[in-house]
């Protein structure tokens, strides 16, 4: 546990901070575009959520376990529209 809170940490103290998203095990996402958005605890993020009709105020907060925590993605990769072919 104590690797992926260091991981969390590293992203979140980025200079430059670059935006990324948490996925967990059960398939959910969870977007962090700024620092001040996240806190990371030993066992438990809090991650601030937002709606679109203000981005820039935090709506309410979620707890994450650190125990499903599956991955870290730069959130401009999860934004890249998947090529088609025809």
């Amino acid at each position: 546990m104590h690797s992926q809170r260091f991981d969390v940490q590293q992203w979140v103290r980025a200079i430059p901070f670059e935006p990324f998203q948490i996925v967990t095990s059960s398939g959910e996402q969870y977007n962090v575009r700024h620092p001040d958005g996240i806190l990371v605890s030993t066992r438990i993020l809090f991650v601030s959520l937002y709606r679109e009709r203000r981005p820039n105020v935090a709506d309410s907060v979620t707890n994450i376990s650190m125990l499903h925590v599956t991955e870290l993605v730069p959130l401009a990769a999860t934004l890249i529209e998947p090529a088609t072919t025809n």
